[in-house]
């Protein structure tokens, strides 16, 4: 019998509008979580998939599996792939909206990471940079550069919840989910921070900022990131590293 031979493609980061997606699959039988990873991760057609043998599956799922491993890494600055500069919000100037949208949005973590990515992400406006220290991160160009306050070094866009929206679906479902973890890791470090240096003789919006972390009282957002820790070192995590897989179906 001839043997047929498929590429298939891993990509090279699992970007958080995948592992969204594979979220969503714990109601389905053990064959066709298999069938539906493999599709999500590879951008294969499910209908090609259920053409193969179990035996087949199983070889290309090991395969998908095995280069799983990547670590959270928070970056203050990246720049996308159309060029656009996204630098992270300091907690110290983000206003009552964005704790608000933040705490609503963290009714349903995981269905709403790419949003709760585009409050704490946005367009830089304006920088004091001459240059930056770039590096490739996946697809995107990381700043590396060290600096004691980054924040002093650029402005963001104004705040407007009809761009996040905007925003969540054109990057935060494409942004690495190591991403994703080092800027929930970074922004629950310095929410606690922040909490701790709050007293009650502060003026009143500060107050009102400590109030809405309060109602958070971060809890949702440590839930997210111990999910997407969990999910990144199982046993059978999803991740995986870019290189070109050739499998021979008999």
């Amino acid at each position: 019998m001839a043997i047929k031979k498929i590429a298939i493609t891993i990509p090279d980061y699992l970007s958080v509008g995948k592992y969204q997606l594979l979220q969503n699959l714990e109601h389905l039988t053990e064959l066709n979580k298999v069938i539906e990873t493999i599709a999500i991760i590879t951008d294969m057609d499910k209908d090609e998939l259920m053409t193969w043998t179990p035996k087949d599956l199983a070889m290309v799922y090991s395969d998908v599996i095995k280069c799983m491993d990547q670590k959270e890494t928070f970056y203050p600055i990246f720049e996308s792939a159309d060029g656009t500069l996204y630098g992270y919000s300091n907690i110290n100037e983000m206003t009552l909206a964005e704790f608000t949208d933040l705490e609503r949005l963290c009714a349903k973590p995981n269905e709403n990471l790419h949003e709760i990515l585009s409050i704490l992400y946005r367009p830089i406006e304006s920088h004091r940079y001459k240059d930056f220290t770039w590096t490739v991160a996946h697809t995107f160009r990381v700043n590396v550069r060290k600096m004691d306050n980054i924040f002093k070094h650029y402005r963001l866009k104004k705040y407007d919840s009809t761009d996040r929206v905007t925003d969540a679906e054109q990057l935060g479902k494409e942004i690495p989910l190591a991403f994703a973890l080092g800027a929930l890791g970074f922004f629950l470090g310095t929410a606690n921070g922040y909490l701790n240096t709050i007293n009650p003789s502060s003026n009143q919006q500060e107050a009102e900022k400590m109030k809405k972390l309060d109602m958070m009282n971060l809890r949702v957002l440590t839930s997210i990131g111990g999910g997407l820790r969990q999910f990144i070192h199982s046993r059978k995590r999803i991740f995986s590293l870019s290189q070109e897989k050739v499998v021979s179906l008999t």
